[in-house]
């Protein structure tokens, strides 16, 4: 009986611990749409534009179908880093993206045909975090799987991936309604290049 009993416990607690494990992993659900999602990244358009303190990017859809799983998808990504839980663990922009998700206010919003994310950092690392994720999704929406299988630099350490920083940031550069901001001393690296090529430009002419 005893021996029974000691069967039965160690059953209920091997799957109290298997079903804490799979809370931690990925849903299935969650992974069946970031697929579905790169497998559609040649009908997504997405804009991203870099501010102050962070980024706003629109990203879209034609395909009503796509659109929506785009909602999805956000929505899922961001309900799972308020709980603290690894997306990507092995990708280390993505590991460093969710340990400064609390130095980060991001703001989702739905429209017609997508999702407008407005990120905003707390600190100035986590702005570069932010602007170095949305490099990064970028990529993911140019390329699909073939850029899923990547690992992709943390900002923050010595080897960046300088082609991430670029996307992230130049289009700072190209507002030139924006050239003031893109002055300011706190901005961030394509924001100082700008500042730095319009002062030549400048000199150049007078």
């Amino acid at each position: 009986m005893k021996l029974k009993y000691l069967l039965i416990s160690s059953t209920l607690i091997f799957t109290a611990l298997s079903s804490a494990l799979a809370q931690r992993g990925m849903p299935q659900a969650n992974r069946d749409t970031i697929h579905a999602l790169l497998a559609a990244h040649d009908q997504i358009k997405r804009e991203v534009k870099v501010t102050d303190d962070g980024y706003t990017a629109t990203t879209t859809s034609e395909d009503p179908n796509v659109a929506a799983t785009l909602q999805r998808h956000v929505g899922q990504m961001d309900a799972r880093m308020k709980k603290g839980l690894m997306v990507r663990r092995w990708d280390p922009a993505y590991v460093e993206f969710v340990n400064h998700y609390d130095d980060m206010d991001i703001t989702i919003k739905k429209i017609a045909n997508g999702v407008q994310v407005i990120g905003k950092g707390k600190t100035e690392d986590a702005k570069k975090v932010l602007r170095n994720h949305a490099g990064i999704i970028t990529k993911l929406v140019a390329h699909g799987m073939e850029e899923a299988h990547k690992e992709h630099a943390a900002v923050l350490s010595a080897t960046a991936d300088p082609a991430t920083e670029e996307q992230a940031e130049t289009p700072c550069c190209q507002a030139k309604e924006n050239s003031n901001a893109c002055c300011k001393e706190k901005g961030p690296k394509g924001k100082a290049n700008c500042c730095a090529q319009d002062t030549k430009a400048k000199e150049t002419k007078s």
